[in-house]
C-alpha cells in the first residue's frame, strides 16, 4: 500500500504547480483575464481539499492493492483535472 503522507505530498505539489502556473499567467497577461484566472484558482484550491478528504476517507473494506489502485485512480483524476484547467488557462489567454 502506498504511503497516504506521500500521496498527499504529490497532490499538493501538482496543485501548487498548477497555482504557479495561474500565478505567471496573471503577471503576464492582460486584465482582460484577471476575473478567469481568480476562477480558475479558485477551482483548483477546491480540487486540493476535495481530494485530500478523498486521500483521508479512503473505503476501510478495500485490500491493499484494491487501496493501490484507488490511490492510483485518485491521482490520475486530479492530474487529468489539473491539466484541463491549465490548458483552459492557456487557451483563455489566446
Amino acid at each position: 500500500m502506498p504511503n497516504i503522507r506521500s500521496v498527499k505530498k504529490d497532490i499538493n505539489a501538482l496543485v501548487e504547480n498548477a497555482i504557479l502556473e495561474c500565478y505567471a499567467t496573471l503577471n503576464y497577461s492582460n486584465s482582460f483575464y484577471y476575473e478567469k484566472i481568480y476562477e480558475i484558482l479558485l477551482e483548483i484550491k477546491e480540487l486540493r481539499s476535495e481530494y485530500l478528504f478523498k486521500v483521508n476517507h479512503c473505503p476501510k473494506n478495500l485490500n491493499p492493492k484494491e487501496k493501490r489502485v484507488f490511490y492510483r485512480n485518485l491521482m490520475h483524476e486530479l492530474m487529468e483535472k489539473t491539466i484541463g484547467l491549465v490548458d483552459y488557462l492557456s487557451s483563455a489567454e489566446s
